[in-house]
């Protein structure tokens, strides 16, 4: 049988000695490992890991976590300190900027430096470097020096070397962020093709939304630590919950179930009810079931009902609407709207959103959030599949391009 793993790490991790002074590296080789001059920094704690093929999976983690360091050692570009690690198969990687390139040799003369450092032969070089060239659209630069180039040409060199090598594995850490618009889309279409055609994908970035688009599965480090794993909504939607958490909190985090209300906060102020309703029939009715038939084009109500049992400095309530993927396409929140909520101990208020239904026939979910102070948020209380909102077309068989059916008007002018 073929092994279907792609990536296996057991108790993987990376430690680095930190000295206080230059001159205790010296002391250090010369009394080896009788006494420690330095302290140790875990950059990535031991961990255990399993990648199977033609999987595309996300890393999150703050700045610091440790997701570039786990790279770089499927990479081969660090060696671990501690447990092991088995790669199977060719691995490209489009980690820090320029990283592998050399800034005095021009675009092409760095094409065919990667190239043969990632195992191709001359010939294969010769056969990929019009690919790569037409990819990176950057024609007669590649003439140039690499030190005349700017960050975005850096990438598209980079990125044009990793994808068309035919990889195995691919592992991508936050560079796309770098790219103009243009580029972006064409990245993510080239990553898409490549997950089709059975890549493995290891991808790295702050973008929720893209990271529940692309990933099958996702990873939480914190601090060099291991601390989420499984299918991508539920984790991205424990990883804004633990990036919003009150630190002061004792318990910990509940793990999400796929398809169950999944709510978290302190609970300072929570809550208490929401109502959905077709805006032409009633306001806000006392009950609504958690799944809602709703009409495309129509208005609907939003009404949630928050109480404080703390006095709140300035408490923000929010809404979004999220696709099967679990990307939010639309909401607001009373901060953007100018409504200011009075935060004092005990009171209770009904906040009503108005809006047009203009999203195109499918099954979205519906989010709820409660924060105090939007520029440093802490969760108050937070609800992710409140409910679940069934879209519908009045018009059989028209024919929707896009995310939202907007009224266009179309007219013909006389010449």
């Amino acid at each position: 049988m073929i092994d279907q793993t792609a990536i296996r790490a057991h108790q993987l991790g990376k430690c680095y000695h930190r000295y206080t002074r230059q001159w205790d590296r010296i002391r250090q080789w010369f009394r080896g490992g009788r006494r420690k001059y330095y302290s140790e920094h875990w950059a990535l704690q031991p961990l255990n890991l399993h990648i199977p093929r033609g999987q595309t999976t996300g890393i999150l983690g703050a700045n610091g976590s440790g997701k570039s360091t786990l790279l770089q050692l499927i990479a081969g570009t660090l060696n671990p300190s501690t447990g092991s690690l088995a790669v199977h198969g060719r691995v490209a990687a489009l980690l820090e900027l320029g990283s592998g390139f050399h800034p005095e040799f021009s675009g092409w003369e760095n094409v065919r430096l990667q190239a043969s450092i990632l195992g191709l032969s001359e010939e294969e070089i010769l056969d990929k470097s019009e690919q790569i060239a037409r990819f990176s659209e950057l024609a007669e630069a590649l003439d140039r020096p690499l030190r005349t180039y700017s960050s975005g040409m850096i990438l598209r060199l980079g990125f044009s070397i990793a994808i068309s090598i035919d990889p195995d594995i691919l592992l991508v850490d936050e560079a796309l962020a770098v790219g103009d618009l243009h580029f972006q889309q064409k990245c993510m279409r080239r990553i898409q093709q490549l997950r089709e055609q059975g890549v493995t994908i290891l991808l790295v970035t702050h973008d929720l939304g893209t990271t529940k688009r692309l990933c099958e599965t996702v990873h939480v480090l914190d601090q060099g630590r291991l601390v989420q794993s499984g299918p991508a909504e539920p984790v991205c939607n424990w990883y804004v919950a633990h990036l919003l958490a009150d630190r002061g909190q004792k318990e910990a985090l509940p793990i999400p179930t796929s398809g169950s209300i999944y709510r978290h906060g302190n609970r300072q102020a929570e809550i208490l009810s929401w109502h959905w309703s077709d805006s032409n029939k009633f306001s806000c009715p006392e009950k609504t079931t958690r799944h809602q038939q709703l009409w495309l084009d129509s208005e609907q109500t939003l009404c949630v009902k928050v109480k404080f049992h703390q006095s709140m400095r300035k408490p923000v309530l929010g809404f979004y609407l999220r696709d099967q993927f679990g990307t939010e396409l639309m909401g607001e929140n009373t901060y953007n709207a100018g409504i200011s909520l009075t935060g004092t101990a005990g009171n209770e208020t009904t906040i009503e959103f108005r809006f047009g239904l203009h999203l195109r026939p499918g099954t979205y979910t519906l989010c709820l959030g409660l924060v105090d102070d939007p520029a440093q948020p802490v969760c108050l209380d937070w609800i992710d599949q409140a409910m679940f909102l069934h879209v519908h077309d009045p018009k059989p068989g028209r024919v929707i391009h896009g995310l939202f059916a907007e009224p266009v008007s179309v007219r013909t002018l006389a010449s």
